[in-house]
């Protein structure tokens, strides 16, 4: 079974809004969502550190397999300066989202030649109109 961590290097949950990634554990894919997904540092998801540990912590985590953003938002760039690409390599996890993401994407396969996908968040297979073809 694949596992998916899903992080947000912006923009997080917000207000009351619940995500259940159902559709994704129903095609058979386990999800490990990151605790900082529902912090709140104004308009990002935590602190540009707590964003930095979530990247960490899903990267070295022997469980996850693929990283997967929750979604978009702004303020990716503001991490990506204090980022250890070495980190990225090392671990050689794939990582995929799409708007904003599309920063850290092209940074860490750039600086660490690993595979980014621009491709569907997590919040992606939430939504009630969704559609087969982003899985």
């Amino acid at each position: 079974m694949t596992t998916i961590g899903i992080f947000a290097t912006s923009s997080g949950v917000l207000g009351d809004e619940s995500t259940r990634y159902g559709f994704l554990k129903k095609c058979g894919y386990k999800i490990i969502e990151h605790p900082q997904v529902r912090l709140n540092n104004g308009h990002t998801a935590g602190s540009i550190q707590d964003r930095i540990q979530a990247l960490y912590e899903l990267l070295e985590n022997d469980k996850v397999d693929i990283l997967m953003a929750y979604w978009g938002g702004a303020n990716t760039n503001q991490i990506l300066p204090y980022l250890d690409y070495k980190k990225f390599k090392k671990y050689n996890k794939p990582i995929v989202g799409f708007s904003d993401t599309s920063a850290l994407l092209l940074a860490v396969n750039k600086l660490s030649n690993i595979k980014t996908y621009m491709g569907p968040c997590g919040i992606t297979f939430d939504k009630k109109n969704k559609f087969k073809y982003s899985l």
